[in-house]
């Protein structure tokens, strides 16, 4: 029997594929357990459309990338929501998760000074 860590996340699949593995199953029970597995990877393997709030999100990314371009300057994570339009963004916490996205992204550059992060657009 197969054991996993506490690095690997045990998935349904994996615990599916740990229990066909099992060799005291009835041939009814592995059929029905093989079946749940194919349901499991295909719900996983699907492609899903991006969310409206998702959507949103990716204007609210455009917008503050061209405002970093504008501004030049390295800028604050307050910065940018101060120049953001009114009410594209609902606050600095929400500003900051998508800093964080676009950093991901490689599309903004963080430095950290005197324990202030600046982000720059790439």
């Amino acid at each position: 029997m197969t054991t996993t860590t506490n690095t690997t996340k045990l998935t349904y699949a994996v615990a599916l594929e740990q229990a066909i593995a099992c060799e005291a199953l009835s041939a009814e029970v592995r059929e029905k357990l093989e079946a749940l597995l194919n349901q499991q990877n295909k719900k996983s393997n699907t492609e899903r459309k991006p969310t409206k709030v998702q959507e949103a999100n990716e204007g609210v990314k455009e917008a503050m990338l061209s405002i970093m371009r504008e501004h030049g300057a390295p800028a604050t994570v307050t910065e940018v929501f101060n120049l953001l339009p009114e009410g594209m963004a609902s606050s600095t916490q929400k500003v900051s998760a998508l800093m964080r996205q676009l950093l991901l992204e490689g599309k903004v550059v963080k430095t950290t000074e005197k324990r202030v992060s600046y982000f720059s657009a790439v």
